[in-house]
């Protein structure tokens, strides 16, 4: 990998990591109780839920079972939320990793589906020029969310251009047509130090 590809990937490391606060908070809400435990849970499920369908297109052959997944890993964490039995809330997305690994094994005990996929071939991708990680964040602002959604699943979930497509609602030749296109806008953005991005 690039050093321009690899500041990429330290960029979208600590956007996720940074959102480990913001799951703390949740996950204590939701042990709580309470009207602000509802929303905090509808939250978990709506911040979770990609990565976990996202997981399961990676590991599991039948859209079916993709599904139940989704359904059976929510289920498991927020019950195991309201009952305090998450000892490290503060790692949640760790956590709830570690329920999609295991339901999967059920899963595949169950049907005997195995289908991992490669990771995606980093290396192939444009480099990008050498900058501070500053000045890429904010261009990074400049791209579409849809975009931007494609950057993070390639560098921080390590999702190749199908199971992002599976996510998106595109097809995985929109998917690589949209990364390009961003790469290009990031390339044109860090190469000219003269344009402004209004904050």
């Amino acid at each position: 990998m690039t050093a321009a590809l690899q500041t990429v990937t330290t960029f979208w490391y600590h956007r996720c990591v940074a959102g480990e606060s913001s799951d703390f908070e949740l996950a204590t809400r939701v042990t709580a109780g309470g009207d602000q435990g509802r929303a905090a849970e509808r939250a978990i499920c709506e911040r979770f839920a990609a990565r976990v369908r996202l997981f399961g297109c990676r590991h599991l052959r039948d859209p079916a079972d993709v599904d139940d997944l989704v359904q059976d890993v929510l289920l498991h964490v927020l019950g195991a939320l309201r009952s305090g039995r998450v000892e490290e809330p503060q790692h949640l997305g760790s956590y709830v990793l570690g329920v999609s690994h295991n339901k999967v094994r059920e899963a595949r005990r169950r049907t005997s589906r195995v289908a991992p996929e490669p990771p995606p071939e980093a290396s192939q991708l444009p480099a990008l020029p050498e900058v501070r990680l500053g000045r890429l964040e904010d261009c990074m602002s400049t791209l579409a969310a849809r975009e931007r959604t494609v950057l993070r699943m390639t560098f921080c979930e390590g999702a190749r251009a199908p199971i992002i497509g599976e996510v998106l609602g595109m097809s995985a030749d929109h998917v690589r047509v949209a990364r390009q296109r961003a790469l290009r806008t990031l390339r044109g953005c860090l190469e000219n130090p003269k344009i402004v991005i209004a904050r």
